[in-house]
């Protein structure tokens, strides 16, 4: 959008060593200090890496069907609402937009678990795949009125991008045409009750039928033909690649 320019930030809490010991209040610190530098580069939003660490799955069945009452989960995932929640009213406070982001689909142990349960089993492509990923969406902005929206990319996940010591991971399990649409038609539903945006990163990197989504108008016209939303942005890169000087302009 011509009038919201985005800005990345990843803030990470004792997951890497160089990281454990550094205080929360030191970053709020930094947070602070870097949302004043780039308010006067112009930015006014700010997206944060993050969905699945902040949610239960309240709102699925009997709010106990992923992780139950007792699951150490619960206590991780509240830590996370507490410390990011603090960070996320910062970022309200001095005038910016919010966006969080996140790889799809996303899996804990827990949550693979109960999807491999459901009907539809792990075929991305049924409307009975989505409705944890509907119900999460419901709670995180439940939890967090202040998020403006968020961002789905597809493009890259797996085994490639994963930590074997970290209970979250994404997988490529959408990397088809039917499935991204059947995956945008689902998540718009929660994003339009609460009046969220939903962005969709284009970025396929070669995968799938949809691989040439962020180059080809006419796999990006398959997809998007009949999805006609203000609450849906597409996330395009300006070039037919990576962000490099010789890349050509993206059609």
């Amino acid at each position: 959008s011509e009038n919201v320019n985005y800005n990345l930030i990843s803030l990470l809490i004792g997951v890497n060593n160089q990281f454990r010991g550094y205080s929360l209040e030191k970053y709020r610190e930094d947070l602070r200090d870097y949302l004043h530098l780039i308010k006067e580069m112009g930015a006014n939003a700010l997206e944060f890496p993050m969905f699945l660490e902040l949610v239960d799955f309240d709102l699925l069945g009997n709010g106990k069907e992923v992780y139950g009452m007792t699951d150490p989960m619960r206590q991780r995932h509240k830590a996370y609402r507490d410390a990011f929640g603090s960070m996320f009213s910062l970022i309200d406070s001095m005038g910016f937009h919010l966006v969080l982001s996140s790889d799809m689909v996303v899996l804990t142990p827990e949550l693979e678990a109960w999807l491999k349960k459901q009907p539809a089993a792990l075929n991305t492509t049924e409307a009975d795949f989505w409705p944890a990923y509907q119900a999460g969406l419901r709670e995180l902005f439940q939890h967090f009125p202040i998020i403006d929206g968020i961002q789905i990319r597809v493009g890259e996940a797996g085994s490639f991008y994963n930590r074997p010591d970290w209970p979250y991971r994404s997988e490529l399990w959408v990397d088809d045409i039917d499935e991204v649409r059947a995956m945008l038609s689902a998540l718009l539903a929660p994003c339009k009750e609460y009046g969220k945006t939903l962005i969709f990163r284009s970025w396929t990197v070669g995968m799938g039928s949809v691989g040439e989504l962020h180059t080809d108008t006419a796999v990006y016209n398959e997809v998007l033909k009949d999805f006609d939303d203000p609450g849906l942005w597409i996330s395009t890169k300006w070039v037919q690649g990576d962000f490099y000087p010789f890349t050509p302009y993206n059609p």
